[in-house]
């Protein structure tokens, strides 16, 4: 499997760390996850593997703790299933980044793995300003070309962890594993500057209006969601093209 996985002959697998074969940032994206694995805890947890080619395969990891027979933790095994059909199917239809349930998936999974092992978690709304000026000018095709192009440009500049979705109509989701709050503020701000600096041929230069918050592990998924709503209110009742937490 890992000589498919890592497109590498057997003799320069068996031998190395963990960290040569996977690379030093997906090792370090993974290490909270083996740390709790090493404490005892079977985790189960979503990431992307990029291929040696550099294609990229969703995939979901479990990490099972091995113990010996006085029940110390020795080690674990590390199962790495391909759920590339399950993404396709989360798949929003214009855009291809997740749809609402997809996101609604992700959502849940992330609120109970932060608050479980005590990790950051931040969410990122963000709203086109305007759209509505476009689809009436311009026509729902060069609404619709936009559209694509904002989810481009937003998967472009996250990191492969970090989860895109389409929320609905003009408006975007990006749940931000293992951040803070001010990263996730940075990376607002560097979202919305990338947004405004790619003009498109119909319309011309685009901004967005962002709220951003970090996740509470004693609150609900709906709290942390509207928070974040409440931000990006702030925002475009603030002026649009700005970031709000």
């Amino acid at each position: 499997a890992y000589n498919r996985w890592y497109n590498l002959p057997t003799e320069q697998l068996v031998g190395r760390r963990v960290a040569e074969v996977m690379g030093q940032e997906a090792f370090e994206s993974n290490r909270p996850y083996m740390l709790s694995a090493l404490a005892g805890e079977r985790v189960t947890f979503e990431s992307r593997y990029t291929h040696p080619d550099g294609t990229v395969t969703p995939v979901e990891v479990d990490y099972t703790p091995v113990r010996n027979t006085h029940g110390d933790v020795q080690g674990f095994f590390s199962m790495v299933r391909d759920i590339s059909d399950l993404k396709r199917a989360e798949q929003d239809y214009l855009t291809g980044a997740f749809n609402r349930q997809g996101f609604d998936d992700r959502l849940a999974i992330s609120c109970a793995t932060a608050r479980r092992y005590s990790r950051p978690l931040s969410l990122i709304f963000l709203d086109l300003d305007h759209f509505k000026s476009i689809n009436d000018n311009h026509g729902h095709a060069v609404g619709d070309d936009v559209l694509r192009g904002v989810a481009k440009t937003l998967q472009n500049e996250v990191r492969d962890s970090d989860i895109v979705s389409r929320w609905g109509g003009e408006e975007f989701a990006i749940l931000t594993p293992e951040t803070s709050l001010q990263d996730a503020l940075a990376l607002a701000e560097r979202l919305r500057q990338a947004l405004y600096e790619h003009p498109y041929a119909a319309v011309g230069r685009i901004s967005a209006s962002f709220g951003v918050a970090a996740f509470d592990p004693e609150e609900a998924e709906r709290d942390f969601v509207r928070r974040v709503d409440e931000a990006l209110y702030k925002a475009k009742v603030g002026g649009r093209n700005q970031v709000q937490q």
